[in-house]
């Protein structure tokens, strides 16, 4: 099931959407047994966002297969946060930046997605602005990561 009726970027989209160029990997992914640490790892990096923007915070999950237990990943935290407009990047950029994380990623193309880089763990902070009419769109929405899982498998 690869790929799922998602498109692939092309190496032009790629360079567009990272703020100060996509780093090369010219290497494997290496994927790691489970670690019940990955679980720590994601409250202390929740509690940090959650200190760093309070009240701007929707909802704030620990996704991706390192949220799976049990489940071989890549040793990646891959963190979930809801803001109220992930457009508006002063109302929560500055506050995160100043909490370690770095703005690595734009994608006003895709539901203005952001991706952040943390301090001193491993981690990938994906920022969205949704409203879900129903919880099941939210479910529906984690489509993306669930195929990546699958294609792991």
């Amino acid at each position: 099931m690869p790929n799922a009726g998602r498109v692939s970027y092309a190496e032009g989209e790629i360079q567009e959407i990272w703020v100060a160029g996509a780093p090369v990997l010219n290497s494997t992914v290496t994927l790691a047994d489970y670690d019940p640490r990955w679980a720590q790892l994601y409250e202390r990096k929740a509690s940090r966002i959650r200190s760093a923007l309070g009240k701007r915070v929707v909802p704030l999950d620990h996704v991706g297969s390192t949220s799976v237990p049990g489940l071989c990943a890549k040793q990646i935290i891959d963190v979930l946060l809801v803001v109220p407009n992930s457009a508006d990047e002063p109302a929560y950029v500055p506050a995160l930046e100043a909490a370690g994380y770095r703005l690595v990623i734009r994608e006003p193309g895709h539901d203005e997605h952001r991706a952040f880089k943390g301090p001193d763990t491993d981690v990938n902070l994906h920022v969205y602005s949704r409203t879900w009419k129903y919880s099941q769109n939210y479910a529906d929405a984690k489509n993306d990561v669930i195929d990546e899982i699958l294609g792991c498998a």
